[in-house]
């Protein structure tokens, strides 16, 4: 059904405007704006082809994307201002030797910052020099794990499972951008027997060894 209005009666509708004139709002109109949208929505889309693509958004056939989601870059990290402990007058000694030689034995007194402190000088150093690090630490006990992870990513201000996480049994909480991550030894072994390999970490940090009277009392995965 065809319904016309006049433009008086439009220019009731307004409480200001021009003067309208021969005004017909049909059916017609109506399905002819409706199939004008359908066929906007079955054409296809302005796409651009991948020629485009790689030559707007890539960097030598490749698109770009930040580098950290790559899986190669350590995602930026916050200011971190180390506690005063024994091991950090010795930061840089101790990069230069890890840095230098594929196996360094460090030996300090409890509480003196080997756990907690000598890991995150290699995730600084790597960070300043805007390079790629994974690195793991490993204690005997599940406990010293999550406790230690916990108080690093408190010390660090991130969350627990993002720069700085920790697996331990069947309980993971790292993500692909933890960059430093907490291990029961059972773990690492775990994935060292089922990889054959470990070259998915940079750096491994074997702390407080059980030895073999002690493992066989603890249940370290």
């Amino acid at each position: 059904m065809k319904k016309v209005f006049t433009a008086e009666q439009i220019s009731d509708w307004f409480t200001s405007g021009a003067t309208f004139a021969n005004i017909k709002l049909t059916e017609e109109v109506v399905e002819r704006k409706l199939d004008e949208a359908s066929s906007k929505e079955t054409s296809p889309s302005n796409v651009p082809d991948e020629g485009s693509l790689q030559n707007g958004n890539s960097n030598g056939g490749r698109l770009q994307r930040p580098e950290y989601a790559r899986g190669t870059a350590t995602p930026p990290l916050a200011s971190y201002e180390y506690p005063s402990l024994p091991i950090t007058k010795n930061r840089q000694k101790l990069v230069s030797l890890i840095e230098n030689n594929s196996v360094v034995i460090i030996r300090g007194a409890t509480g003196s910052g080997k756990t907690t402190q000598v890991p995150q000088f290699i995730l600084d150093h790597y960070n300043n020099r805007n390079s790629a690090c994974n690195i793991v630490v490993t204690q005997p006990r599940k406990i010293g794990a999550t406790s230690i992870a916990r108080w690093v990513a408190k010390q660090r201000k991130c969350s627990l499972g993002s720069l700085v996480g920790y697996q331990v049994g069947l309980e993971k909480m790292a993500t692909e951008h933890t960059r430093l991550i907490y291990m029961t030894t059972g773990v690492l072994l775990q994935k060292l027997v089922v990889a054959k390999r470990l070259t998915e970490f940079s750096h491994i940090f074997v702390d407080e060894t059980l030895t073999a009277d002690t493992d066989n009392n603890t249940n370290g995965r």
